[in-house]
């Protein structure tokens, strides 16, 4: 029987060596899948990129030019190329929403100062300080803030002043910019001048108020991100349009007639109850919210830190889980905000991820998805680490590339045909002995265990209505991350 080649003519006549290259078979052994990020945020007016428009992001300097100096996507580009991250990012802006307000406070000044010192403000746990002279008025200091704080870089609101009253305006409008922590003396040593007081605000953050009308996220958004495999969407808000939207759009990618999987993620501040009650509201595999009582960084800050750890060590190995990696960027809570054991067991309980302090640096604990629930309403866990997801990502990528890889444009025949040597030919069997042999790949990377099993599950067959097709049941027993040892210690007198 000839060799079938894939260009080379079964018939010619002109006397020549002809050679082709077949690079079926060239690559073997487990390949690294490639991330690709992509950030959704709000912009600014002075942005000099228009709303819904795709842009491979590589910079923060970008970011402040592309959306506007202070804009969410700027401070979301700020925290994720400040973690390590995967090197394929894209932002895409959305408006503010029409009709929308911007939240705001204000607090009014006495004075005058009866001793010089210095005013340290947190706006979104960013940080001016201002000096402050011996009899200094309130209206002076006020107005001294105003140029300390509207001089830093990514700064998520804009302050201003009216003789002793202080205001502090978000930059984007809409009603997720209300968890904007504000708040003053954060570390040890840092103290009001005496004299000076700016009612409403302390050590313990005090929010914006006011804002209203979060945008929508339109299916011109997702159209515009066409059929790219992005893998991860990190997203601002949490209100139930934009999740549902999110949520949707994921759940899409990840049908079989698309196999563009991918995952959402985004960060929520607030008190235990509310972040608790938010938690049973969302029910997804494909999203995970990070929690944070006391959170003094915008939650896009957070949730794009989250994001960029995600996206790097989740590319390396999608099945170890993040805990312990530190979000660079995101100041920790005050002491009596943090969450002790009993609390971050709540959150998990709930779909939420949480966050422990070591030292002076916050890190990831558990990164879990918000499903809790299978579609008949039992408690389902068979979805609740984001290692789950992320392998069976991974798991069905690899598989899909090798057999695009192996059989580009091979034909089917049933077991036990006879055919030639060099026909591009494949039989359920000859797919079932490469699918053995990814397994092994996979184990080899610690992703699956249980070969055994794996083989005696295995199911490879011509599907009896479609003889150009060839079905599987692929059965893999996924490896588990480890979170908990437990150990007792029976002492002896």
């Amino acid at each position: 029987m000839d060799i079938a080649f894939n260009s080379i003519p079964a018939d010619v006549l002109v006397p020549s060596v002809l050679t082709e290259v077949d690079s079926s078979k060239a690559t073997g052994g487990a390949q690294i899948k490639p991330w690709k990020i992509v950030l959704i945020g709000q912009r600014l007016s002075t942005g000099t990129v228009a709303a819904l428009i795709p842009k491979a992001l590589q910079s923060v300097d970008q970011a402040r030019q592309w959306f506007g100096a202070g804009s969410m996507l700027h401070g979301m580009a700020m925290a994720f190329f400040a973690n390590p991250h995967a090197f394929d990012a894209t932002a895409i802006a959305v408006d503010d929403a029409g009709g929308s307000v911007a939240a705001s406070l204000s607090s009014t000044l006495t004075g005058p100062a009866t001793k010089a010192g210095s005013i340290a403000l947190y706006i979104g746990g960013y940080r001016s300080v201002t000096a402050v002279a011996l009899g200094d008025t309130a209206t002076v200091v006020a107005a001294n803030i105003v140029i300390a704080a509207n001089a830093i870089d990514g700064c998520p609101a804009v302050a201003s002043s009216a003789g002793a009253v202080l205001t502090i305006t978000a930059r984007n409008k809409g009603l997720l910019p209300t968890q904007i922590d504000v708040r003053l003396n954060y570390y040890d040593g840092e103290a009001l001048p005496a004299g000076i007081t700016m009612p409403g605000l302390s050590v313990i953050g005090a929010t914006l108020s006011g804002g209203t009308t979060d945008p929508t996220l339109s299916s011109t958004l997702w159209a515009n991100l066409g059929e790219v495999q992005y893998d991860l969407f990190i997203c601002p808000w949490g209100g139930g349009a934009q999740v549902a939207s999110l949520d949707a759009e994921l759940a899409s990618r990840w049908e079989p007639t698309r196999q563009l999987e991918a995952s959402g993620v985004f960060a929520f501040g607030s008190d235990l109850s509310t972040m608790l009650g938010y938690g049973v509201t969302l029910n997804s595999k494909f999203l995970s919210v990070i929690g944070m009582r006391g959170l003094l960084d915008p939650p896009w800050e957070l949730a794009a830190a989250y994001g960029a750890n995600r996206s790097f060590y989740s590319r390396n190995d999608p099945n170890r889980p993040l805990r312990t990696l530190p979000l660079y960027g995101i100041l920790p809570p005050i002491v009596p905000d943090r969450l002790n054991f009993a609390d971050r067991d709540l959150m998990y309980r709930s779909g939420l991820s949480a966050t422990v302090v070591i030292g002076n640096q916050v890190v990831l604990d558990r990164c879990v998805t918000t499903y809790q629930k299978s579609g008949s309403g039992a408690s389902d866990r068979a979805f609740l680490d984001i290692t789950t997801v992320d392998t069976l990502a991974y798991l069905r990528w690899s598989f899909r590339n090798r057999m695009l890889l192996r059989y580009p444009r091979h034909k089917v025949v049933k077991d036990g045909i006879r055919v030639g040597s060099g026909q591009p030919i494949v039989s359920p069997a000859v797919v079932k002995a490469e699918i053995l042999s990814l397994f092994d790949d996979w184990m080899a990377l610690g992703l699956v265990e249980g070969v055994d099993q794996f083989k005696r599950d295995l199911i490879v067959q011509v599907n009896s209505s479609d003889p150009t097709r060839i079905d599987a049941i692929i059965p893999p027993d996924l490896a588990n991350p480890l979170y908990v040892i437990a150990g007792q210690i029976q002492f002896r007198l």
